[in-house]
């Protein structure tokens, strides 16, 4: 997209905005060829998020489960992924 002059500063807030511009159809920076390659990485970001979001949750399900993990989290700055073995 940086090629196109479209840029945003680093880190995965700013990866929003440029998400926004992929899917925005009238949109007229991207040419057509560009936003159906972009479409298909923005889905694979959005299929990442979404597994990543359910590992989280199992994992805090699990570390809630287990003694020593949940012995563990009472440490300031330990959470359920830390904590899990």
């Amino acid at each position: 997209m940086a090629e196109l002059g479209i840029i945003a500063a680093g880190g995965v807030p700013n990866v929003a905005a440029l998400i926004d511009i992929v899917r925005d159809v009238e949109d007229t920076r991207l040419p057509t060829s560009a936003r159906f390659a972009l479409t298909a990485i923005v889905d694979q970001i959005d299929a990442l998020a979404v597994q990543i979001e359910m590992i989280e949750r199992t994992i805090v399900i699990e570390a809630k489960r287990d003694e020593t993990a949940r012995r563990l989290t009472t440490i300031p700055g330990v959470g359920a992924i830390t904590a899990r073995r």
